[in-house]
């Protein structure tokens, strides 16, 4: 059995190691020129560190050596006042990363010969074979035994699928970056995120090696605004200039070539993510908000769930309906809680923020705890 995967980040490339594990060809078509991370780095969660271990041991190892360890995360307010939190728990821990590396490692567990770049979607076809021909861009065509659609919130093989699909705007903008920076020592091992005084003002940082530390920042303004990278660092330091001293000194030394900017959107949640012989995986079908940090956790969770559920003896269309039925309540949840989130994080008025951050203070940490094992369960039990 052949599957052509459209699309070469964490989720394609993932499934592709899933689909190899159970003995299956995989043909994986990028439309960059190169398969190039999205975003500067990436926070794999306990449930993405098990799914790489499911994988492969080796792959976890090489992942685990690469980024950095985060044995605690951290809620505060923009001058460090803790106002929730947690530790990791019998090796629960996550991992901050590059995400080139990310994918660097993925890619080196798939035979060179599958992986394919400059290869632009552009249509699929059922064939009465019972096989399934991808046209490309380029006037190139592939040919399976099922297509998986890994291309992304706005997604090409979702498009064809399902037709047009409403996205949602957060209500806020993005600014992300990996700096040079070496943390103070009260912060080793940690994710912080940090939440200011203004509508959707706050940043998260943490390091993603002993050299070099990943930070978000995000504030609520309109879609689609443009930087001036003359005046871009000036224009950080002023909206963060009231938050703890480590802020400002990453920021005072961010490299302006080093920031990208993105709106945050996500997918309104959609009940069917196959047909016939397309799935769809990741963003394509469950994209989120990454304000609970699982976008690429949940995209592991759907490659590693959908490669399980794939019986080369069972109709395709049995194993596609299994892995929906055991993602979507998950992926649905995730999405839910982390649009809630970023709406709090948008509230209006010094007042509503206030009784938020005492509302957050007063959850007990047992309750926290219990609420983050059900994020990071794999509980699946296939046949």
């Amino acid at each position: 059995m052949k599957a052509i995967i459209v699309g070469g980040g964490i989720a394609g490339l993932a499934t592709a190691i899933g689909l190899i594990n159970k003995g299956m060809e995989v043909e994986v078509y990028e439309s960059a020129a190169a398969f190039k991370p999205v975003g500067a780095a990436i926070l794999l969660a306990p449930n993405g560190l098990e799914v790489l271990r499911q994988l492969s041991g080796e792959l976890l190892d090489e992942v685990m050596d690469r980024g950095g360890r985060i044995d605690q995360m951290l809620l505060t307010t923009y001058q460090g006042k803790r106002l929730g939190g947690s530790m990791a728990k019998e090796g629960k821990h996550s991992c901050a990363i590059h995400r080139a590396d990310l994918i660097d490692i993925l890619k080196s567990r798939i035979p060179a010969n599958a992986l394919h770049v400059g290869k632009s979607f552009e249509s699929y076809q059922e064939n009465p074979d019972h096989t399934i021909q991808v046209h490309f861009e380029d006037g190139s065509h592939a040919q399976g035994d099922f297509l998986v659609g890994t291309d992304g919130i706005k997604s090409q093989v979702r498009q064809q699928m399902l037709g047009d699909l409403p996205y949602r705007y957060s209500g806020q903008t993005c600014w992300r970056a990996i700096v040079p920076y070496q943390l103070p020592s009260n912060y080793q091992n940690t994710f912080v995120e940090a939440w200011g005084k203004t509508r959707g003002l706050r940043v998260g940082f943490g390091a993603v090696n002993p050299q070099d530390v990943y930070f978000f920042a995000t504030y609520f303004t309109e879609p689609n605004g443009q930087d001036n990278r003359a005046n871009l660092k000036d224009h950080l330091m002023n909206l963060y200039q009231d938050f703890m001293p480590v802020v400002t000194d990453f920021l005072q030394v961010t490299p302006v070539e080093a920031i990208l900017r993105n709106d945050i959107y996500d997918l309104v949640p959609i009940h069917q993510w196959y047909h016939k012989q397309t799935v769809l995986v990741g963003d394509a079908a469950h994209a989120t908000t990454p304000n609970m940090g699982q976008g690429g956790n949940q995209a592991l969770e759907s490659a590693w769930v959908l490669s399980q559920c794939i019986n080369t003896k069972a109709n395709l269309s049995e194993s596609f309906a299994q892995y929906q039925q055991m993602r979507v309540k998950k992926a649905h949840k995730i999405v839910s809680n982390s649009w809630k989130i970023s709406q709090m994080v948008n509230l209006r008025g010094g007042l509503l923020r206030g009784l938020r951050n005492k509302a957050i203070q007063m959850v007990p940490d047992k309750v926290s705890q219990a609420s983050l094992r059900k994020v990071y369960a794999l509980d699946y039990k296939f046949e």
